[in-house]
């Protein structure tokens, strides 16, 4: 009895040990890919080297039995690919596996592919593993218009495109913009490749503007295709003379109206945005606290390349060989600032210029740099971000941002008596966001310029 005892013992000792000896991380959000396309499964495995005899396995986890994929035996130097649907399709990144890179490559993406996957690394009987999610996606035909026919007063519209994946959006709207949308009416097709047509019918009837355009979104990848259409007045039914007149005077008094009230929101608007903008001292305040801030080599991400002057941030395809630091980021595209701040008042400006994706802000110091961190407050980041044509405030559960003007500066103020951190269009001083905290430890700049290639640069005081 007491033999058993001591043997169940050691055992959940060697287990308690080997968990701590590793762990694997993977991406918390969904892995977007086009068909056709290739994806990255990321995993990363901490500590970084692995160890003689430790096997990786990728498997499908949403099926109806767990379905291996990819599997690598270190040491043994065993490979193996039983799962006939991704033979020949997958492949590690073996120049990498010294960094901890456990990641897989899947290349010719399927809409089979589609689903949950598992990273699970064994060593001596002990497995960790990480989920994640594939979802894949299919960016559609350019639209095409055509005349459907007449009924009444009106000319029927009709718009398609096909080899969309998931269903896309389907949005009308004339050549001033007005929204058209509620009037229509849509139909999808699935077609034998597993992608979708879609199909949007709308009447439309002679007016200021006889051009109507069709967009076609996709709601995943938050970008459209457009056709437009214009159509001579000579198309339209014709109306009697006095019809016409009494039809250009409700034309006329309409437009009144809508001048009126476009002053009207004119005006609010800019009023709005006055009260954005600091008062005259308040932004004096502001930029008379500006200090230079240089990014900390040692801590960027071995995809990000920095400049001599430590002033510009760039994304590279390759991964850098650089010493072993334990400052440095390894899950995420990270940088922070060299500099760090405990008191007063700080300002400094970043020209992101067009990119279409980053994230700035600041750190705290204790942040981990390994593991795949969600960008909130809770995790000690205060920042926003930008996805396309939209800011967003990177808390637990990412809010929109309303502000629309597409920024080439931003301006970030750090105040630690108010335990504030705003952030500004530094070009016109107007207000995007602000954070309220209470910081107990020293705060870094913070950058992420994403997986995009445009230039990211501090600029000088």
């Amino acid at each position: 009895m007491e033999r058993g005892a001591l043997c169940l013992i050691l055992l959940l000792s060697i287990h308690s040990a080997l968990a701590d000896v590793f762990r694997v991380t993977g991406p918390e959000t969904p892995i977007i890919a086009s068909v056709g396309g290739v994806a990255v499964l990321e995993c990363q495995l901490i500590p970084e080297k692995p160890l003689p005899g430790m096997k990786i396995e990728w498997a499908r986890s949403d099926s109806a039995q767990h379905m291996p994929i990819h599997s690598y035996t270190f040491g043994l130097n065993v490979e193996e690919q039983p799962a006939p649907a991704y033979r020949n399709r997958t492949e590690f990144f073996k120049q990498e596996f010294n960094q901890g890179n456990v990641s897989l490559r899947l290349r010719d993406v399927q809409l089979q592919d589609e689903g949950d996957y598992l990273c699970m690394v064994e060593s001596r009987g002990f497995i960790e593993q990480a989920p994640m999610k594939l979802k894949a996606t299919s960016f559609g035909q350019r639209p095409v218009i055509r005349l459907e026919g007449y009924q009444h007063n009106e000319i029927g519209l009709q718009c398609n495109s096909s080899s969309w994946y998931p269903v896309p959006m389907v949005h009308w709207e004339d050549g001033k913009g007005k929204n058209m949308t509620e009037r229509s009416r849509m139909t999808s097709t699935k077609t034998v490749d597993g992608l979708y047509k879609v199909s949007s019918s709308i009447e439309v009837t002679a007016g200021s503007s006889n051009t109507f355009r069709c967009l076609v979104r996709s709601a995943i990848l938050k970008s459209s295709r457009q056709s437009s259409l214009s159509i001579p007045d000579e198309f339209f039914p014709r109306m009697s003379r006095f019809f016409i007149a009494f039809i250009l005077f409700l034309i006329l008094l309409l437009g009144l109206l809508v001048a009126a009230g476009y002053y009207q929101y004119k005006q609010q608007k800019q009023i709005k945005e006055l009260h954005k903008r600091p008062t005259i001292k308040a932004a004096e305040r502001v930029i008379a606290a500006a200090v230079p801030v240089t990014y900390d080599p040692e801590t960027a991400n071995p995809y990000l390349m920095i400049s001599e002057n430590r002033l510009t941030v760039t994304f590279s395809d390759s991964w850098q060989e650089l010493p072993e630091s334990s400052k440095r980021f390894i899950s995420r595209l990270f940088v922070i600032a060299e500099e760090g701040y405990e008191s007063g008042s700080q300002y400094w400006e970043v020209l992101v210029g067009n990119k279409p994706d980053w994230d700035l802000g600041v750190a705290k110091e204790s942040i981990s740099r390994e593991e795949w961190i969600t960008l909130s407050p809770e995790n000690g980041y205060w920042s926003i971000g930008k996805r396309g044509d939209t800011y967003e405030a990177n808390t637990t559960s990412p809010e929109t941002l309303k502000y629309k003007t597409m920024a080439q500066k931003i301006g970030i103020y750090l105040n630690h008596e108010e335990g504030t951190v705003h952030f500004y269009d530094a070009d016109r001083m107007v207000l995007i966001y602000s954070f309220t905290a209470q910081f107990t430890e020293k705060i870094y700049p913070f950058f992420s310029p994403w997986g995009s290639r445009e230039e990211m640069t501090i600029c000088p005081p």
